[in-house]
């Protein structure tokens, strides 16, 4: 089985919660939150087209 890796461009986004992900769906951006690992979360948001 052959495996694919998928790469997404993302930004770290200042604001969190729900403000903040109101204002990234307002200039056209998904809002997504990264987890994994031991590190803290990451806000983060990424072009709807992407």
């Amino acid at each position: 089985m052959s495996k694919t890796q998928i790469v997404f461009n993302v930004d770290v986004r200042e604001r969190t919660g729900t403000g903040g992900a109101r204002e990234a769906r307002k200039n056209g951006l998904v809002p997504g939150v990264l987890y994994g690992g031991d590190i803290d979360p990451v806000a983060i948001s990424l072009k709807k087209n992407e």
